[in-house]
């Protein structure tokens, strides 16, 4: 995946997922209504795989005239080289024990830009690449989107904590590790009702 990575970026956004309503779904067609006021000609890509043909055909109806290319679920290659050459990644997850997706962006040197849940703002919420929002505000989504697709330069972006944050994960064993023990600390925290 580090062969992919760049700050030579083009002028697109990404979002990339399991297509299902808890990834945003169709929160995108909305947030990206937003961004276009801001930014008439952004365009933005979408990857992924969808859950069910009723969630396709709902969301193809949302994005017409909107700038949003749906491009199907695609080569890991195709993924990585689509997602390193983006200016910022749109994520409204709601849903997520371990981000993956947000570690891909980061590692190939794509600004993230996400809901403030628990697993994203524990793992990433400390690095400047990473443009939190309260969940469900899809207008700050919109806002935050067009503050990273309108800046000049992302070096300062990333940094030696990004480094040393990307090499801490990059094994799927470390990966596995965080993930259990996030969903460990969630079961701990849950107190049963019975």
């Amino acid at each position: 995946m580090l062969k992919y990575s760049t700050l030579n970026k083009e002028d697109y956004a990404v979002f990339f997922a399991r297509l299902i309503p808890e990834k945003g779904l169709f929160e995108i067609p909305k947030i990206w209504k937003k961004v276009r006021e801001k930014v008439p000609n952004a365009k933005l890509v979408v990857l992924g795989k969808f859950f069910n043909d009723k969630f396709k055909r709902r969301f193809m109806s949302l994005i017409d005239d909107l700038g949003i290319e749906y491009r199907g679920f695609v080569s890991k290659e195709e993924l990585y080289k689509t997602v390193a050459k983006a200016k910022v990644i749109v994520y409204p997850t709601h849903f997520d024990a371990f981000p993956l997706g947000t570690l891909e962006s980061l590692t190939l040197k794509t600004p993230v830009v996400a809901y403030d849940i628990p697993s994203v703002r524990e793992m990433f919420g400390s690095l400047k690449a990473v443009k939190l929002v309260r969940e469900f505000d899809v207008e700050g989504m919109a806002e935050k989107t067009v503050e990273v697709l309108k800046a000049k330069d992302y070096s300062d972006w990333f940094d030696e904590k990004d480094v040393e944050f990307i090499n801490l994960y990059k094994s799927w064993e470390k990966v596995a590790d965080a993930e259990y023990n996030a969903l460990k600390e969630f079961l701990n925290s849950v107190k049963p009702s019975f």
